[in-house]
């Protein structure tokens, strides 16, 4: 299975609310087409001293839901919604695509486009993808 590289620093610039200061977050997840799942540990057993993180993420505009992993007490997962503006960007992600619009790039971390395999793949279009065995 091919996965794209580096979720968390290709998603979390799509939303412009998203908390600097959230201290929970473990792993960004391709949901679906429209949607993100943030891994974290503040569900379950965790919730109650994790409130103030939780309230942070439930304020997004793109703030879908949060549910607690069912496997594994302490983690849950906020479902968040992509931003229309970078629906496009988005799908070309999952893709493994590089050519993102030139406002998408302008979010980017900057060190995403001088790495030379990121910055050079984005100015070619190629497609990157990590080998995963399941």
């Amino acid at each position: 299975m091919s996965i794209p590289l580096y979720p968390i620093h290709f998603l979390r610039p799509m939303f412009e609310d998203y908390p600097a200061d959230f201290e929970g977050a473990k792993a960004w997840y391709i949901k679906d087409e429209d949607y993100i799942a943030i891994f974290t540990h503040t569900g379950g057993k965790n919730r109650h001293r994790c409130e103030v993180q939780n309230v942070k993420l439930r304020k997004m505009k793109d703030y879908v839901e949060d549910y607690d992993d069912p496997e594994n007490d302490g983690y849950a997962y906020f479902i968040l919604k992509v931003p229309d503006k970078y629906k496009e960007d988005y799908k070309k992600y999952v893709e493994g695509r590089w050519d993102f619009s030139e406002e998408y790039k302008k979010v980017l971390p900057p060190f995403m486009l001088g790495f030379p395999l990121f910055g050079g793949a984005m100015s070619e279009g190629r497609t990157i993808f990590r080998e995963r065995a399941d």
